[in-house]
């Protein structure tokens, strides 16, 4: 997967099964360990890894300060394919999904959380009918 990994075979192996499904049906991988056990590190090099196979890689790996604040992992993640998404989304959502990034101006009414939640789940499945998408979530 990536040199400069050393001692960290077994885990870029599985790392690198686990992307050569992802085309075939939908994954979902955990990385659990303690502070400094080389998660991030782990992270990136898959991300980079799909990247290079063509996958579409969003990816949020926030500040401690930024956790406070209202959808910066969502704008993150699909902040730079918003214009790709958009227009292929419902009127509600794409409504939701524009206001929850700042790109649009906040109705009168709070939008709703289900709303903002199916809009990225659509946001996904659109991303998905061209090429593979690898969501990068870090904490």
């Amino acid at each position: 997967m990536q040199a400069g990994i050393f001692g960290r075979d077994a885990e870029l192996r599985v790392m690198d099964a686990f992307l050569g499904a992802v085309p075939v049906a939908s994954r979902a991988l955990v990385l659990v360990g303690p502070a400094g056990a080389g998660k991030t590190t782990l992270l990136r090099a898959a991300a980079a890894h799909a990247a290079g196979l063509e996958f579409t890689v969003l990816q949020t790996l926030p500040a401690p300060s930024d956790m406070r604040l209202a959808f910066a992992g969502l704008a993150d993640l699909v902040g730079p394919e918003l214009e790709r998404v958009l227009d292929a989304l419902p009127v509600p959502q794409r409504r939701a999904l524009g206001v929850s990034l700042l790109a649009q101006d906040a109705p009168p009414e709070p939008v709703e959380p289900r709303v903002i939640a199916a809009a990225f789940m659509s946001a996904l499945l659109v991303l998905a009918r061209s090429a593979p998408v690898l969501v990068v979530i870090d904490d």
